[in-house]
This record gives C-alpha cells, sequence and structure tokens, in this order.
C-alpha cells in the first residue's frame, strides 16, 4: 500500500480553511496581488467547503511530482504546502519553484518560466532538467505560447516603475481558450514595449519574437511514464492526449459549483482565476488522489 503520510506532525487534522487561507498568503502569494480573495463572501464560501483532513491533501512519500503548464495549474499545485505550511520553498533563475515536503517528497512547479517553457527557446532546457530529477508523477498542460513571455517581462518592468509610461494592460497573445493563443497576432503595444537599442538578434534570445508553438507534452510523457494531462477549467476542450493517460478535467469541479470563489473578492473572477483557498483546493485532494492510485 502506499504511504499517504499526513504532514509533518503526523496523524491525519482536519484541515482548517480560515488557517490554509493564512498560511497561503503569507508563504506564496505574498509577492502577487493574484489568487488571495478576502470579504464576507469569501468566508461565507470557505464555510461551506466540504470538510478535509492534512490526508486528503497529502501527496504518497519518497516520491517526486511535477506540476507544469499555466497559472491555473499553479492555483491546484499551491495546496500541496497546506498540511506542513512551514516546508521549505525553493526557487531560482531558471528553476522551478520546488516544495521540499516532510518523508522525502518534493514537488516541481513549473509555470510561467520563461526558460523552461518558452518555445522560442525549444525543449532542451525542459528535457536537461527532466533528466536530472526523477519524477515519479506529472500533472501537465500546455504552457503559453512564446508571444505570451514579453508581457510577463514588461508587466514586471511596468510594476517596478522602469517604464512607467508603457500600457500593459492589452495581453499581446493571451486568450485562454484552447488552441486559440497560436492564432492572436501580435498588437502593436508589443513593438512599442521591446527595447528599441536591442537587435532583432537579442530579442530572439530572449524570447520576444514569437516563434514556433512547442508542445511540451510529449516530451514530458517520454521522460515521466506517470503523466496526468491537467486540463484547465477555462478549457473548452481538452488538449489531444493518448487514449492510455488519464486527463484530469477541472472544469467539472468549476460546473459542480453554481457560484465558484473567484478572484478578488468572490465575485467576478479576474482571467478566470478562482480564490486560494477554495475550488483549486478541492481539485488538488482529487490529484492526491490520482497520484495514490498510480503509485500503488
Amino acid at each position: 500500500p502506499v504511504s499517504e503520510g499526513g504532514g509533518a506532525d503526523g496523524g491525519c487534522p482536519p484541515v482548517s480553511y480560515e488557517k490554509a487561507t493564512s498560511c497561503m498568503k503569507v508563504r506564496l502569494l505574498r509577492s502577487t496581488n493574484m489568487y488571495g480573495c478576502k470579504g464576507d463572501g469569501y468566508h461565507k464560501f470557505l464555510s461551506e467547503l466540504p470538510t478535509l483532513t492534512s490526508c486528503d491533501l497529502s501527496l504518497p512519500v519518497n516520491r517526486t511530482y511535477l506540476f507544469f503548464g499555466v497559472s491555473y495549474t499553479k492555483e491546484i499545485a499551491y495546496n500541496a504546502i497546506i498540511p506542513e505550511c512551514t516546508a521549505r520553498v525553493t526557487e531560482g533563475n531558471c528553476q522551478p519553484m520546488t516544495f521540499h515536503l516532510s518523508d522525502n517528497r518534493t514537488v516541481h512547479i513549473i509555470v510561467n518560466n520563461a526558460c523552461l517553457q518558452n518555445g522560442h527557446f525549444g525543449v532542451g532546457p525542459l528535457e536537461a532538467f527532466l533528466k536530472t530529477e526523477h519524477i515519479d508523477v506529472a500533472f501537465a498542460t500546455e504552457p503559453h505560447p512564446p508571444c505570451y513571455f514579453p508581457h510577463m517581462f514588461f508587466l514586471g518592468q511596468v510594476r517596478r516603475g522602469d517604464h512607467p509610461s508603457v500600457h500593459v494592460g492589452n495581453y499581446p497573445c493571451v486568450d485562454n481558450g484552447r488552441g486559440s493563443e497560436q492564432k492572436v497576432e501580435r498588437k502593436p503595444d508589443l513593438d512599442n514595449l521591446i527595447p528599441q537599442s536591442l537587435s532583432p538578434e537579442e530579442q530572439g534570445r530572449k524570447g520576444w519574437v514569437a516563434g514556433d508553438v512547442v508542445s511540451y507534452l510529449p516530451i514530458i510523457r517520454q521522460h515521466v511514464k506517470k503523466t496526468v494531462q491537467l486540463d484547465s477549467w477555462v478549457n473548452k476542450d481538452p488538449w489531444p492526449h493518448p487514449e492510455s493517460e488519464i486527463v484530469f478535467n477541472t472544469s467539472e469541479f468549476v460546473r459542480k459549483f453554481s457560484r465558484p470563489c473567484s478572484f478578488p473578492n468572490c465575485g467576478n473572477g479576474v482571467g478566470n482565476h478562482l480564490c486560494l483557498v477554495g475550488t483549486p483546493t478541492l481539485m488538488f485532494r482529487e490529484v492526491a488522489r490520482i497520484a495514490k492510485r498510480l503509485l500503488k
């Protein structure tokens, strides 16, 4: 049988959603305004969620996991820290965010990572990572196409005040419907965002020029035998997948809740992002169940 573990203190104590929310804000959401919700409507929503224990949110021990995709993937993966809020979290330049959990459990999160997911650079950086890490189970979906990453870079610049005159309200290449991102043409804003002092070659090396869209799922499947396709709740149709592969379509969870709680105040959501803690927490419970079945 697979040992579930129950967090650093052992056992399976019930999860306090309020404490889990505080943990999430302190450990993972301190550097972003996204995902963390507040207000009476949010607290009422939390009070109506089903009871969970730490074991419900604990992955099997002595294993390494990968969550790969877009920000919706991150919303699910972040819940891995709830059973042990004090766990060590590391991240570095061109490296995944990694949770170092008790009982030799490691969770790598590769989401909107310009080094490991920018198709303009090809799949080499990701392959190098997968070859050095023994991933037991991967939960993955396709990342944004290459033209997404200029938005990420310059949004960071604007937040730091380096380019106060630049307006980045219009995403150059972001449309969350499956497959539609590749069809969005570069908007004029993108040309204004790229520093003119950089040569086309330098722009290309930074991934600021959209190249061919790369499919990462086959690469992950090649290196990780147990790969679960994790389709986000905004996709109308799942990405193509082998018939033998498990597909976790999270849109079913969203449909199950008549009013899923969305960022920022449990009302109409921004970019279809859901509140953390919230519906993605229940999705992670299902992720943990899938991992336990796969690793029996």
